[in-house]
């Protein structure tokens, strides 16, 4: 039974609660041990002292917890913080690489022509830029004559030089083809204006244009919309040495280069062998030294190597644009240095790369002429013409017709070239790994007459051969076309006037095989092979016309004689029958016995079937 009411428990409870029963037992504790004279006055500080530390403790509690949240909120936002600084160096070190191998691309790359029209242009676009585009100084284009063949036919040489917009970023597309006077028209020619000489004590002038705000030049040319914003211009010029003559002046150079640092290296070596036998037998006569060690080493300060004198070059000429146009912005001073750093490495690699590439082609040639070129074309000709004299008696039947009997013997030396043309295919191909190629004209010439399509072998809009885009055609296949070139019978598929015997002879008369032998002894063999094809071909056609108007002519003197032959039986058939009208007793004349006998005794000779005229569309009447 509880005895105890149900308030007096809850009083119970609230007494024993932490903050009144624990707290007052502690006190007591406390009185206990201390045992104070005024045990109820102790009591009592003690409680006041206990709520004002316990208030303290509060207090502090919540200035640890707020400086913990301060500390815990800075650490997050410092990782924040960290994390976008490591992003974004991240990004600034994809971006250095990306700028590292884009300028190594620069560097290495084998055809900056290609590399400046598109890629360059994209790259320096993403610089904030609205658009890029580079122009090239050279005359106006004209519309080539079909008839013309000339490698420059399709510039306008007497007019005054003009820049051509070649290439630009990938949505300024509109700007290639477009063409800006170099003078009279525009600002951007002025970047290749001639600078005096600064005086001294000052800045040489810099030949670069910029327009921070385009609204303020009058001069400026749009080709599309006028907009707001910034226009730069930067000169790119460098030397190309990439050209025959450059080739052909480069190797003599360096084959008297070689033979002079050779002979300079072998006197020097004589000269300190000299010097080193005076010093020994100074010393070994006692005699001072030191005026022939001084004598040696002034002579060693004054040598100077052999050298090669530079390449010949031709100055090309490049403008670089770059515009905010529709941005509103102008271009700043660190992006403008950014884009003329760029302009001038390209300059720097693309010359530097040319002298490389050409250096490559003259120690190719050299090492190609000390392969014994003359020799091996002087055995060439001598087979050639024992193959000639081992098979011309198979045609003795026909040397009573001249033209036909030179035809054959002209048969036998094109299959012997075209069959040396098989076996040195090698040197042929070899080709393929030079960058200038010389006698440009007489490939694209036997790759015309060999039917490859003209628009596949130059470049867009010229007469020149795209040397780089036709090397994949120099294989196998061409060599077969070769051998398997029939000069024989009539050519009835069309062929384009640029392709007609008569003008390939013409495009390939201004080349000698001796000539052409120095350079590559296969090539050498096509000329020659094209030279004797070509005449075969054209007698081919001569002796088919020939026989065709022979035929002709015996057809009419037949047919003549046929007439004649019939009108004498005419005649005589009036003879015989007034002779029998005469006789009164004979019998009316027999026109049909009588023409049977006449005819068996008077035979009609056969007139020849006509032939109609051989198609020949790769043959033009000069």
């Amino acid at each position: 039974m509880n005895l105890i009411p149900e308030t007096d428990k809850i009083d119970m409870a609230y007494l024993k609660s932490e903050r009144i029963g624990k707290v007052i037992t502690k006190g007591l504790a406390e009185l206990y041990q201390v045992k104070p004279q005024f045990p109820i006055e102790y009591l009592a500080k003690w409680l006041l002292n206990h709520n004002r530390t316990e208030a303290n403790r509060g207090s502090m509690q919540d200035h640890v917890s707020h400086k913990e949240a301060l500390i815990e909120q800075q650490k997050k936002e410092q990782e924040v913080q960290e994390e976008k600084d490591r992003r974004e160096q991240q990004l600034q070190d994809e971006e250095n690489l990306r700028e590292l191998e884009f300028q190594n691309i620069i560097k290495t790359h084998e055809f900056h022509y290609k590399l400046l029209v598109k890629d360059f242009c994209n790259h320096l676009q993403k610089k904030g830029l609205t658009g890029v585009y580079v122009g090239y100084v050279d005359f106006p284009s004209k519309q080539i004559n079909e008839n013309d063949d000339d490698e420059n036919a399709h510039l306008d040489t007497e007019q005054p030089k003009l820049i051509k917009y070649i290439g630009a970023n990938d949505d300024h597309n509109f700007m290639i083809s477009q063409t800006l006077p170099l003078n009279e028209v525009g600002i951007t020619g002025e970047v290749f204006r001639e600078i005096p000489p600064p005086e001294e004590g000052q800045q040489p002038q810099s030949p670069i244009i910029y327009i921070p705000d385009v609204t303020k030049e009058q001069r400026l040319v749009y080709f599309k919309w006028k907009k707001l914003g910034a226009f730069l211009a930067i000169p790119l010029v460098y030397q190309s040495c990439l050209f025959p003559a450059s080739l052909d002046a480069g190797i003599e150079e360096r084959l008297r280069f070689k033979k002079a640092d050779a002979e300079k290296k072998l006197d020097k070596e004589n000269k300190i062998n000299e010097f080193n036998a005076r010093l020994k037998e100074a010393t070994e006569t006692e005699q001072d030294p030191t005026p022939i060690q001084e004598e040696l080493d002034q002579y060693l300060a004054n040598w100077q190597d052999e050298s090669e004198a530079p390449y010949q070059s031709q100055k090309r000429q490049f403008v670089v644009c770059f515009d905010t146009l529709g941005k509103d912005v102008e271009i700043s001073q660190k992006d403008r240095q950014y884009f003329e750093d760029y302009v001038n490495l390209f300059a720097l690699s693309w010359n530097q790369m040319e002298c490389k590439l050409l250096s490559d082609d003259i120690d190719h040639m050299i090492a190609y002429q000390e392969q014994g070129v003359k020799e091996r074309s002087e055995a060439l000709t001598v087979q050639e013409e024992q193959a000639v004299e081992s098979q011309q008696s198979q045609y003795d039947d026909l040397k009573d017709r001249e033209k036909e009997y030179q035809f054959a013997l002209l048969s036998i030396r094109v299959s012997t070239v075209a069959q040396q043309i098989q076996q040195l295919q090698q040197e042929l191909f070899s080709l393929k790994q030079v960058r200038v190629l010389k006698y440009p004209g007489l490939l694209l010439s036997l790759m015309l007459f060999l039917n490859y399509n003209k628009e596949n072998l130059l470049e867009k809009g010229t007469n020149q051969l795209d040397w780089t885009g036709v090397k994949h055609y120099i294989c196998e296949d061409m060599i077969q076309k070769i051998l398997d070139y029939e000069y024989r019978g009539a050519k009835t598929e069309e062929v384009p006037k640029y392709a007609k015997l008569n003008r390939i002879k013409k495009r390939i008369s201004k080349y000698t095989v001796e000539q052409v032998e120095e350079y590559n002894v296969c090539y050498a063999k096509i000329l020659k092979w094209m030279q004797y094809i070509i005449k075969l071909r054209v007698e081919d056609i001569e002796i088919r016309r020939e026989k065709i108007a022979n035929l002709r002519k015996l057809i009419q003197e037949t047919t003549e004689q046929v007439a004649k032959i019939k009108e004498e039986k005419e005649l005589k058939f009036e003879e015989y029958k007034n002779s029998i009208q005469q006789q009164e007793d004979q019998e009316p004349p027999n026109r049909e016995e009588w023409e049977l006998k006449y005819d068996e005794e008077h035979p009609l000779p056969k007139i020849p079937e006509n032939v109609p005229d051989d198609v020949d569309n790769d043959f033009d009447e000069e």
